[in-house]
């Protein structure tokens, strides 16, 4: 099962394909949420598609064979949760 607490990196895509490109992921099995792009990755008010860092690449490709315009990838030091906070509650 898969779960948020798994989802370790992000791919910061343009703003209006954003719910479609997590669509596409879905739709090829890849387990993502969309997340506010953690501010230590990208400065400013965007969108993040988080995913596990073992998919990072299979995603990747997915977007890429699509014609979406990946901005950024990153590999987090925690999880998405843990990137907006200093210390870790749960």
């Amino acid at each position: 099962m898969d779960d948020v607490l798994d989802l370790d990196a992000v791919i910061v895509v343009a703003q209006s394909e954003a719910y479609n490109c997590a669509k596409l992921l879905r739709n090829n099995d890849i387990f993502c949420k969309l997340f506010p792009t953690p501010p230590s990755v990208f400065p400013g008010c965007s969108l993040a598609l988080a995913v596990s860092s073992l998919k990072l690449q299979k995603a990747m490709q997915i977007l890429r064979n699509e014609d979406m315009k990946v901005i950024k990838y990153s590999y987090l030091e925690g999880n998405i949760i843990e990137s907006f906070y200093e210390s870790s509650w749960y």
